[in-house]
């Protein structure tokens, strides 16, 4: 069986189409490419350049495959790529920049492709100056997606700590899709380290966070708190067809030390975010 997110060579890359604009608030560069992937053809991709010193590409990954066991919505398929800077148009001009001066010791970069899914960052549209009504309106909507509670209970399993408005992709009225799973643990950087894993910690759950900082119709009610423990409760179960590649990646991409640790504290934290959800919403 393949695996969910495959690597392509460079033969597989068809073409650069264009860096997507800083406005968009991403923190890596992000261009859009399209591919010929081995099942779903010929493929337009939002691709991130990562340093690989670094863990936002086995933060991607994981979060990526995790979401994909749960169930949730986010785009069809992930890869990754290796790719010569010649194929990226106007790469200097990154280089230059003291935020990717790593991208300059490298004859190749490596990206972390999605399929394209249509739609917008949830806040993107709104213009300055944002007030809080607009977001309040924002946050109303979401708080009555289908999906949100099991979200909610995604971002806890995972220690996502960075599932602001612009990493919910908008499909429609309350209808969301997630995106960007880059910073996991450290709210500071993508990179963590092995002092920053318990599996224990009321990590800081944006997507929740910012229905309950707001004053939306549906703060945190019964129904979403059910929705959320009970998808939480099924966590275990539901990861364990993924759990191989997820050992894959993770020999792949981490040292032995790290990956030992970060592999235990997925584990641990899977098995504890039933329990966590329940301290966090105060109903034990």
């Amino acid at each position: 069986m393949p695996r969910i997110i495959q690597m392509l060579n460079e033969k597989a890359f068809v073409r650069f189409n264009n860096w997507l604009a800083s406005d968009d608030h991403h923190v890596n560069p992000v261009f859009i490419g399209e591919f010929n992937h081995p099942i779903a053809g010929h493929t337009e991709a939002f691709c991130k350049l990562y340093n690989p010193l670094e863990k936002g590409l086995i933060n991607e990954i994981v979060g990526y495959l995790i979401t994909y066991a749960i169930g949730l919505k986010q785009p069809e398929y992930a890869f990754l790529s290796v790719l010569p800077k010649e194929r990226l148009n106007e790469i200097s001009k990154l280089e230059k920049s003291s935020t990717y001066k790593w991208i300059r010791e490298k004859k190749s970069v490596i990206c972390f492709c999605t399929s394209r899914l249509d739609g917008h960052s949830a806040a993107f549209h709104l213009k300055p100056p944002i007030t809080e009504e607009a977001i309040t309106g924002i946050a109303d909507d979401v708080s009555k997606w289908n999906e949100y509670g099991a979200s909610i209970a995604l971002d806890e399993n995972i220690a996502h700590v960075d599932r602001h408005f612009n990493n919910l992709l908008r499909l429609g009225k309350q209808s969301y899709a997630l995106i960007d799973n880059g910073r996991l643990i450290n709210e500071k950087s993508e990179s963590w380290n092995l002092s920053m894993l318990n599996s224990k910690q009321l990590y800081n759950n944006k997507i929740l966070q910012a229905i309950n900082l707001r004053k939306c119709n549906k703060p945190a009610t019964d129904d979403i708190i059910t929705k959320a423990v009970l998808s939480a409760e099924m966590h275990t179960e539901k990861i364990k067809p993924i759990e191989s590649e997820v050992t894959f990646w993770l020999n792949t991409l981490l040292p032995e030390i790290e990956n030992d640790g970060f592999k235990k504290f997925l584990m641990d934290r899977t098995k504890d975010t039933p329990w966590l959800l329940k301290q966090r919403f105060k109903v034990i």
